[in-house]
């Protein structure tokens, strides 16, 4: 790979789908300090990033490392380690996708990536709580946690700040506690998944109020109650699933007004007569 110091003006530099197997991170692209768009997946890349790897690219707004099998979330590759806290460093950050490695831990420094809009970290094997400095994380409109080993409540505090957020993708983790009722301050959401969890307790009462709501998903968790008597009032609603779940009562009349309902999965659950 020809040196940095030959492409001083680089700001793009898309490899996706080489062949690079095994090959380290470049060395070189820690040099490349206009680079503002940068995409690695599916290159197979091998071995850990460094921390200085991300130092210098401080005008860095898109960063793709999906696919792989890393714990770098750098898809598609065979990186190993965990994600650098210098990918705090990267400021204009706006779309990460570290989706479908090996990672194992997220560092509180991705809370400084404060202008991302696009995070997706699904497919890892990312464990413990949330960190809280994803707080500050409140220009998120598409965030995918999916697929991992998170547990722990799904804070207020983090919920209260993604009111930009339009498809949050939080299934197939460990998350527990019940659903708070700051959800309501989501009013952008499109695509909504809390399955395969440990939440339990009723669905906040005012859960109608996303009256965008295309797909929501509360299958397989311990949630209980009737379901909510606003759940469709947006009549967006698409496709609503509630399996294998301990939801009591009747089957919502509301659906009758969904008319783009397409959809609807309750499988193992016992529904009484209206």
């Amino acid at each position: 790979m020809a040196s940095s110091s030959s492409m001083p003006s680089l700001t793009y530099l898309a490899m996706q789908g080489n062949n690079l197997y095994y090959s380290e991170f470049p060395e070189f692209i820690s040099e490349c300090r206009n680079l503002t768009s940068l995409g690695l997946s599916h290159t197979k890349l091998s071995g850990y990033i460094p921390k200085v790897r991300f130092t210098n690219l401080r005008k860095l707004g898109y960063l793709k490392l999906s696919y792989n099998e890393s714990k770098h979330n750098l898809s598609m590759n065979l990186l190993e380690g965990k994600i650098p806290s210098s990918i705090g460093q990267l400021r204009e950050l706006q779309y990460l996708d570290l989706t479908d490695n090996s990672n194992s831990l997220v560092h509180s420094e991705l809370g400084l990536c404060t202008n991302l809009t696009h995070l997706s970290l699904s497919s890892n094997k990312l464990i413990g709580k949330l960190p809280l400095s994803l707080f500050n994380l409140n220009d998120l409109v598409g965030l995918g946690l999916a697929h991992n080993l998170f547990t722990g409540p799904i804070l207020p505090a983090l919920v209260s700040n993604w009111t930009e957020v339009v498809f949050l993708q939080l299934q197939n983790n460990c998350f527990s506690g019940t659903i708070q009722p700051e959800i309501r301050l989501l009013t952008n959401l499109i695509d909504l998944d809390l399955s395969e969890n440990q939440l339990s307790g009723p669905v906040p009462s005012d859960f109608g109020k996303y009256i965008k709501l295309r797909f929501v998903s509360f299958s397989s968790n311990n949630l209980s109650g009737e379901f909510p008597p606003e759940l469709c009032n947006g009549f967006a609603l698409q496709d609503f699933r509630a399996n294998h779940s301990n939801f009591t009562g009747a089957f919502p009349e509301c659906f009758k007004n969904c008319l783009a309902l397409v959809r609807v999965h309750l499988k193992g659950k016992k529904l009484s007569k209206t």
